[in-house]
């Protein structure tokens, strides 16, 4: 990650310019338009920071050290579109997130993720909630995600999660040309960044309930991981079974988008109570074939 030191400034400073005098091309000495319109975007998208909060006010004189977080790439705000919704109600919203976006802000802004664009949702639609992430998928991985759309559905599925009372279903796909199982029970011990937990993966082959006779030349898995670790079910496959079409982080190097999506919810309603059921199998089938 590219930092960009601000240490505190000799003189009583605001933040923006602070910013702009540090932005501005050498190129540019009589001019801080440059610097300034950076600086205005790097506040904006959330890449200015104090420690580990983020700041936002430009004419906030600075008193303590900060840093950017630079930007790899081009910034551009999320919007969440309605055909990417899948159920909601006054509780909760279950959406369809693609693959390459991420699903929570990250260090350099919290506005190029799924959910901001759900936070905008939310906010046309006249509520003050803040979102925050329930669960999450990998930016490499697409399919549904879940939000609250109030405090109470939001600790309420916290814990329903916590409890493992709430079951996720995955669509997986390989290549054909390597021997496989039909059924696998795995588990064993994952680490990351240091810590070793459990994780535990159930998977089924299953043939693609497509009747167009198109249908991609892969293996089909539905998946239902028991446990929630970071890139289990990548790591499962690729130890247990074979890795993922598109997987480079843990197969061979690919151009192509990782098979991997998540297509399904069944849980107890957290507020009514009644069962709910989310489904978006056939899409991904459609994403995965592209007919």
């Amino acid at each position: 990650m590219t930092r960009l030191l601000l240490p505190v400034p000799h003189q009583s400073t605001k933040l923006i310019d602070l910013l702009a005098n540090q932005l501005r091309p050498e190129s540019s000495s009589d001019d801080d338009t440059v610097g300034l319109v950076r600086a205005a975007e790097l506040l904006a998208i959330g890449a200015v920071w104090r420690g580990n909060q983020r700041l936002r006010e430009p004419d906030w004189i600075v008193t303590s050290d900060c840093w950017v977080a630079w930007p790899r790439l081009p910034v551009v705000a999320y919007h969440l579109a309605v055909n990417q919704i899948f159920f909601e109600d006054d509780h909760l919203l279950v959406v369809w997130k693609p693959s390459g976006l991420n699903t929570c802000p990250s260090v350099y802004s919290d506005q190029d993720c799924l959910s901001h664009g759900v936070q905008m949702y939310l906010d046309a639609a006249g509520l003050t909630y803040q979102v925050n992430t329930i669960n999450r998928l990998d930016r490499a991985t697409q399919g549904l995600v879940l939000f609250a759309k109030h405090k109470a559905a939001e600790v309420a599925l916290h814990r329903s999660f916590m409890n493992r009372q709430i079951s996720k279903r995955y669509l997986a796909l390989t290549p054909t040309g390597i021997e496989t199982l039909d059924r696998y029970r795995i588990c064993d011990q994952l680490e990351w960044r240091g810590r070793t937990q459990t994780a535990e993966t159930w998977i089924r082959r299953v043939q693609p309930p497509i009747r167009d006779t198109k249908v991609l030349p892969m293996n089909y898995f539905l998946v239902w991981p028991q446990t929630g670790r970071t890139h289990q079910i990548r790591k499962h496959f690729a130890r247990y079974v074979v890795p993922i079409a598109g997987d480079s982080l843990y197969g061979a190097a690919s151009d192509s988008k990782l098979q991997l999506y998540c297509v399904g919810y069944r849980l107890r309603h957290p507020i009514t109570g009644l069962n709910l059921r989310v489904s978006a199998l056939r899409v991904a089938l459609i994403q995965a074939t592209g007919f």
